[in-house]
C-alpha cells in the first residue's frame, strides 16, 4: 500500500513539476519577419498561408513558440520558401500572414493551405498543388492562370482571366468558377473538376 502511495506520489509530483514546461511550449507567439521583393511563395512545411495583395511586404508567423521558432524562412531570386527544421512535427497549428505587391506563383509542397479571400489582380499566376491540402482564392483578376493538382486536396478559384490552363492530376478535385475566354483543362487523376459556374468563349 505504501508503494502504491509512494508511486502515486512521485507521479503527480512529476506532473506539476513539468506542467509549466508544457505550457510554455505550448505559448502562442507571434514572429514578424522583414522579407522584401518576392513574388512567389513555395509551402514546404505545414501550417496555413493567408495572403493579402498589398503595397508592402511583410510576413508574420503565429503558433506554438515551439513551432514558430523552428520556421526556416528564406527568400532567393524573387522566391519566399517556408519551411521547417524538422521533417516530422506537429506544426499544424502555425499560421503565416503574408503580403506583397504581386504573386505570380504559388507550389504548396507541404501539408495546409493557401488562402487569399479578398481581391487579387495580377498578370499571370501558377498554381501549384502538389503537396497535402488546399488552394482558395476567392476573386482573381489576371491574363493567364495556370494550375495544377498532383496532391491530395483542393483547389478552388473563382476567376476572372483571358486564359485558364488546368490539369487535375491528383487525388482530389478542383472546383473553377467565374470566366474565362479560353480554357484548356485536362484531368488525369482521382476526383474530378468541377467548372458548372465557369463561362467561357467571347
Amino acid at each position: 500500500m505504501k508503494t502504491s502511495l509512494s508511486i502515486f506520489t512521485i507521479a503527480l509530483m512529476l506532473g506539476i513539476l513539468f506542467s509549466p514546461l508544457r505550457a510554455q511550449s505550448n505559448k502562442k507567439v507571434i514572429r514578424n519577419e522583414a522579407v522584401t521583393d518576392f513574388s512567389s511563395i513555395r509551402l514546404q512545411a505545414v501550417g496555413d498561408i493567408f495572403f493579402t495583395q498589398s503595397d508592402d511586404y511583410s510576413l508574420r508567423v503565429e503558433g506554438p513558440e515551439e513551432y514558430v521558432k523552428k520556421v526556416t524562412v528564406t527568400v532567393k531570386d524573387g522566391k519566399l520558401v517556408l519551411s521547417y527544421k524538422q521533417k516530422n512535427n506537429d506544426s499544424k497549428k502555425l499560421k503565416y500572414y503574408i503580403s506583397a505587391p504581386d504573386l505570380s506563383r504559388v507550389d504548396v509542397e507541404g501539408v495546409g493551405s493557401f488562402r487569399c479571400e479578398k481581391k487579387l489582380k495580377l498578370k499571370n499566376l501558377e498554381l501549384n498543388m502538389t503537396g497535402v491540402g488546399s488552394i482558395n482564392i476567392a476573386d482573381l483578376e489576371c491574363k493567364t492562370l495556370r494550375a495544377r493538382l498532383e496532391g491530395v486536396g483542393k483547389v478552388n478559384v473563382h476567376v476572372n482571366c483571358v486564359n485558364l490552363i488546368a490539369n487535375a492530376d491528383g487525388v482530389g478535385h478542383m472546383i473553377l468558377s467565374g470566366y474565362a475566354k479560353t480554357t484548356k483543362i485536362t484531368k488525369d487523376g482521382i476526383g474530378g473538376v468541377n467548372t458548372r459556374n465557369l463561362e467561357t468563349g467571347e
